[in-house]
């Protein structure tokens, strides 16, 4: 199903995505046999039951040209939900995210799924001048788990804003 309404791209984004839970799994699992992180933790991420085969798909409505039908399809990572109504297709809303972003060690060292998506991003945060730059209060700052390191081997450090210091402003 998942064929048919992505590219080639879009399916392989998604199923790497997918792949990239029994990845952390591992990642989890070697941090652990390592003594970097402790039992409650592995077991806690493990509880989450993240894995390849933990997605699910539904079909609403009645598959149709004349009424609004659709299907979605979700699991740790991924959201996408797409509406066809006659011959008009929505594909909306549409989440994907990675973690981590980079594999670091294992046999996938160095995979980036969203590789362009992320150079992007920073690419349009960089090309900001320091007034249109979201501005961030140190004590939201979260460390994430040993896992999560940047390129230089340090922890990454996750920011987050209160709900109210965000505004949208229109770049151009």
């Amino acid at each position: 199903m998942l064929t048919s309404i992505l590219s080639s791209q879009g399916y392989l984004k998604l199923t790497s995505i997918m792949q990239l839970d029994d990845i952390l799994n591992t990642l989890y699992q070697e941090a652990f046999e390592e003594k970097e992180i402790n039992e409650t933790m592995l077991k806690r991420m493990q509880d989450l039951k993240w894995s390849h085969d933990n997605f699910f798909i539904s079909i609403w409505g009645k598959p149709n040209d004349k009424a609004a039908w659709g299907m979605n399809f979700g699991g740790h990572h991924i959201a996408l939900s797409v509406t066809i109504t006659g011959t008009s297709i929505a594909v909306s809303p549409f989440f994907i995210g990675t973690d981590p972003s980079q594999v670091k060690s294992a046999k996938y060292a160095g995979w980036r799924i969203l590789s362009k998506e992320e150079d992007y991003g920073f690419m349009l945060l960089n090309f900001l001048s320091e007034k249109q730059k979201p501005s961030s209060n140190k004590k939201y700052r979260k460390t994430l788990s040993p896992i999560h390191k940047a390129a230089n081997g340090l922890p990454l450090i996750m920011e987050s804003l209160p709900k109210n210091s965000m505004k949208i402003k229109w770049l151009f």
